[in-house]
């Protein structure tokens, strides 16, 4: 019998090594590509912005380029001397003054004082590819295979609630949801149970150091949710999850207090316009009738697979991602190494999405004014005036990478990978 000499077995070795190189960095590598393709207009020319609107011209660039001459005179951008006559930067939360990823765009060289503007381009772009690839880790990490992992994390980056909004200090707190569930559930599954349980609290940190507050919100409220689904999943209470929900709490805390005190602090001073008569406190309750207004209607759901048939914002996430997602569900819905394998992770991204779905709706579902769903708590009071189609998209995208026909399983059947290429091809 022939034996491989140390001169043969090296070469099959370095083989097998570049090939294991390639498979880990060559999916994240093509998703950022995909992404700077898609905003070619604002990573490879200079004809194109997205800085013309009101809103990014007079409120996100002054916040942007006051943060940045700060931080070049070694300062920390807490206070901006330059309007009211002085008003804290980090209590409005929205600036971002203590987000560190905004730390490295401020720290690059300013031109006449400003930030670039093909800083600010490319730094949109990369927020998008953050999401791209947040959300490729999160499927693999569900069993997906590497192409189902890059259609979930594309379809997480390039449309719903992140493909659609322009705001950074929004997209932001989005682009974190997907590691908060994915060491949610690695932490439930008991894998390196602790860590991952401080890892999904820090994730969510960081989303509430990120800008705005509302996403940061809805998010917290979905994972609290999460939470007691395992933690009562048993019908009695689990009490090693219950200490993993402690330790994912304390890190929460600790990794927002920077942002979340200054606002709070702040809040109580501040004064909204929000559509009334008269500007609103922080514990005001927004009149009925405004967020009747800026409510997701019923002609607008059209919206998720029609582009340009909306209200305000636009929800839109294409007929192939919503079929794509419809068919994982229904593949994976009864499967059995879903319900062993991973303690029906799947099941809870639906239920948020509906519940997200359902509540902003004002006015328009059949449990209106039966069912409390139009929720009376003052910290969601003022944050359904936009319809945030955050956890609904990234319930959507891990559902997508839920396709039962390229799941890295080498037990699957060419049954379903069949409805899936039929799928896919009438939907294109």
């Amino acid at each position: 019998m022939d034996t491989l000499t140390p001169a043969h077995s090296e070469p099959a070795q370095g083989a097998t090594m570049r090939r294991s190189i390639i498979n880990k960095i060559g999916p994240p590598v093509l998703l950022v590509l995909i992404i700077i393709g898609f905003y070619w207009k604002l990573t490879l020319t200079s004809q194109f912005t997205w800085l013309e609107s009101p809103d990014m011209a007079n409120q996100v660039m002054p916040w942007q380029n006051v943060q940045a001459m700060a931080f070049h005179r070694g300062q920390f951008p807490a206070w901006d001397p330059y309007l009211w006559g002085g008003q804290s930067l980090i209590g409005q939360a929205q600036p971002g003054s203590a987000y560190p990823l905004n730390w490295i765009l401020y720290s690059l060289p300013l031109k006449n004082g400003q930030i670039r503007r093909s800083y600010l381009h490319w730094y949109v772009a990369l927020i998008h590819a953050l999401a791209a690839l947040f959300g490729y880790w999160l499927c693999r990490d569900l069993d997906r295979s590497r192409l189902a992992s890059l259609i979930g994390g594309t379809a997480f980056a390039l449309a719903g609630e992140v493909g659609n909004t322009d705001w950074p200090q929004m997209l932001n707190g989005i682009i974190w949801a997907p590691l908060v569930l994915l060491f949610l559930f690695r932490a439930v599954r008991g894998r390196r149970p602790l860590l991952s349980g401080a890892l999904s609290g820090f994730f969510l940190g960081m989303s509430w150091l990120a800008g705005h507050h509302q996403v940061p919100i809805f998010l917290t409220y979905a994972t609290a949710g999460v939470w007691i689904f395992f933690l009562f999943r048993g019908k009695r209470i689990n009490w090693n999850v219950l200490k993993l929900a402690g330790i994912f709490a304390v890190f929460l805390v600790l990794t927002s207090a920077l942002q979340v005190l200054p606002a709070v602090e702040y809040s109580k001073l501040a004064r909204r316009w929000v559509g009334d008569i008269e500007p609103l406190r922080w514990n005001d309750i927004i009149p009925y009738t405004i967020h009747r207004d800026h409510a997701l209607n019923l002609f607008a759901i059209f919206g998720l697979i029609l582009p340009g048939v909306h209200a305000e914002v636009d929800p839109y996430v294409g007929f192939v991602i919503l079929s794509l997602a419809g068919l994982g569900m229904a593949l994976w819905w009864n499967d059995i190494r879903v319900r062993v394998l991973f303690p029906r992770p799947s099941r809870c991204f639906p239920w948020i999405s509906l519940c997200r779905f359902a509540a902003d709706r004002e006015g328009a579902h059949a449990c209106h004014g039966r069912v409390p769903l139009q929720f009376r708590r003052r910290d969601f009071d003022g944050l359904r005036i936009r319809w945030p189609v955050g956890a609904p998209g990234i319930g959507l995208a891990a559902q997508d990478g839920d396709l039962g026909g390229v799941r890295r399983r080498p037990d699957d059947g060419p049954h379903a990978r069949r409805h899936v290429q039929q799928a896919t091809t009438h939907g294109s």
